[in-house]
């Protein structure tokens, strides 16, 4: 399941608090990169996996070298029966990473799906056996939602990703009531996505973007918001 670094991508990311999204419209559209949309807005769902001791979420916290990020990921509604669900693997090593996805059977999702449904639902599905074995130990602990824009440079060199109006649910591995939810509407996430090949030329790209560079994972602040 390794790949060598140079297949790996970059993910530069601005976490912005109380901003106005329409002022980041305006940066992203007037930037010298000339991004435009290229697909429309939707909304993504994502269920986390982790230790029972949140190890994943510990690695993340502590900027491990070398990490993965587990989670079954789809798109549109979040309730009711999801068509085209897939199992991601994040990889990172270092400052880049990579995805791996697995497609998965279509199933239920209802507010009152617990957490043993949801891990039944990796040793249902016809994934190779390394897989399983690698996400054996891993138990569903956290559900969020956002809304996605997409943007691309001209050159098609840069993809960019626009994210708002979260909202993080704790999944429970026996009972759920998925009816309340922690919303997030004062905070955005953008990422800046490319290969590793264009590091040097993206590091002008950057100075064109009145923000800091964050680190910021969904799931690292779900948590936080959720457990802590």
């Amino acid at each position: 399941m390794e790949r060598l670094p140079d297949n790996f991508r970059y993910e530069k990311k601005f976490f912005l608090e109380n901003s106005s999204k329409k002022e980041l419209e305006m940066v992203i559209k007037t930037h010298p990169a000339h991004f435009s949309l290229i697909h429309s807005p939707r909304q993504i769902n994502n269920i986390y996996f982790d230790t029972p001791f949140f190890t994943n979420y510990q690695d993340n916290v502590d900027g491990n070298t070398f990490r993965k990020k587990y989670r079954i990921r789809w798109y549109g509604e979040t309730f009711g029966p999801i068509k085209a669900p897939v199992l991601e693997i994040k990889v990172k090593q270092g400052r880049v990473g990579d995805k791996l996805t697995f497609p998965l059977n279509a199933f239920d999702f209802q507010t009152s799906t617990n957490g043993i449904f949801i891990s039944d639902l990796i040793n249902q599905n016809r994934l190779d056996e390394t897989i399983k074995l690698e996400i054996k130990n891993q138990i569903p602990v956290l559900m969020n939602s956002y809304q996605r824009v997409y943007y691309q440079s001209l050159d098609k060199k840069l993809r960019l990703t626009l994210d708002n109006n979260q909202r993080f649910y704790k999944i429970n591995r026996l009972r759920n009531n998925l009816v309340n939810s922690l919303k997030d509407n004062s905070s955005m996430i953008v990422e800046l996505k490319y290969t590793v090949q264009d590091e040097e030329y993206v590091n002008d790209i950057l100075k064109y973007f009145p923000y800091s560079l964050t680190k910021s994972s969904k799931y690292a602040r779900g948590v936080d918001l959720i457990y802590l």
